[in-house]
């Protein structure tokens, strides 16, 4: 699971400067989410907490954004439960998110989730 935005400030951090065939903008316009530090890292029999701490960053090395990505994990034997609250932070100056075609969040799914196969994922938002 990941968030990510295809401008923010003019810098799409959703491609990536590797596949710019996928993109619409230039490689010069490709930012970078940059691991900063870990806040919250628990657990325990029923739960389980992340928070992290990230820098957006414009290809020319510029931080023009912080991040902070919590996630909490639960379950039962019958589901598993997986909260994400993400925060974008102007501590950097002025934030400009624009209008683009990506959902801004995402997730990654191992191939037995794939279409066609028995897994099963459901997504609810609150």
């Amino acid at each position: 699971m990941y968030f990510a935005h295809g401008d923010i400030n003019g810098c799409d951090s959703w491609g990536e400067a590797k596949f710019p065939r996928w993109s619409r903008h230039s490689a010069a316009v490709f930012g970078r989410t940059v691991f900063r530090e870990l806040d919250e890292m628990d657990s325990g029999p029923d739960s389980g907490n992340l928070r992290a701490e990230f820098d957006l960053v414009a290809s020319d090395g510029r931080v023009i954004a912080g991040e902070t990505q919590a996630y909490r994990f639960t379950g039962d034997r019958q589901a598993r439960i997986v909260d994400c609250e993400f925060t974008i932070r102007a501590n950097h100056g002025p934030v400009k998110i624009g209008d683009t075609k990506e959902g801004t969040f995402a997730i990654r799914l191992v191939k037995a989730l794939a279409p066609g196969s028995h897994g099963r994922f459901e997504r609810r938002l609150r």
